[in-house]
């Protein structure tokens, strides 16, 4: 027998063997799951500070698109009160523009009353009796009448072209005005002066 044979017998070297295995493979197992939780960890840590980034985007983007749904508010309501305020001065001047119109059209009556009484009293006859046209000539009743047709039809006409030019002009000096104004309220305030 050998010495350890002796000192012990087989069974107990047997048994303290398996223990030491035991023992050992317990703490090879111990290592590996003390590696996996530290991998587990690591991957948890990551996680969370990439969740905290996602976050601090999000609110970084949020709080821009609020910043610029303000700021487009803002030029939205400057714009409105531009273009309410240029229909205001249309306004105005649409009324300044009735007034002289209705008193160029009470100078029109006024004129035309004035050709009428003309027309009329060389219908009845010469203002002066004595007065007889020239030879061949036509009497100047005649005259007097083809001019203030011809004047009545000239007029008319004049008011009616004076009424488109008056209408086509008002339509463009308003869509100019509008124009203008929201160029203006467009480049106030974002920096481009395109």
């Amino acid at each position: 027998m050998n010495l350890l044979g002796w000192l012990a017998p087989s069974w107990a070297i047997a048994l303290a063997a398996a223990l030491a295995g035991a023992a050992l493979g317990g703490g090879v197992q111990q290592l590996r799951i003390a590696s996996r939780d530290a991998q587990i960890a690591a991957i948890r840590l990551d996680w969370q500070t990439e969740r905290t980034v996602l976050a601090e985007s999000k609110a970084a983007a949020e709080r821009q698109a609020r910043e610029a749904e303000t700021a487009l508010s803002d030029k939205e309501r400057a714009l409105n009160v531009t273009l309410a305020n240029h229909a205001q001065e249309r306004a105005h001047e649409q009324l300044d523009h009735q007034e002289r119109l209705a008193a160029a059209h009470a100078a029109n009556r006024g004129l035309r009353e004035q050709l009428a009484a003309i027309q009329s009293a060389y219908s009845r006859g010469a203002p002066d009796s004595t007065a007889r046209p020239a030879a061949g000539q036509p009497p100047a009743a005649a005259a007097v009448g083809v001019l203030a047709d011809l004047l009545g039809r000239c007029e008319s006409r004049a008011t009616a072209v004076a009424a488109f030019a008056d209408a086509a002009h008002a339509a463009g000096a308003a869509c100019q005005q509008d124009y203008e104004a929201a160029r203006l309220a467009t480049m106030t305030g974002d920096g481009m002066g395109r």
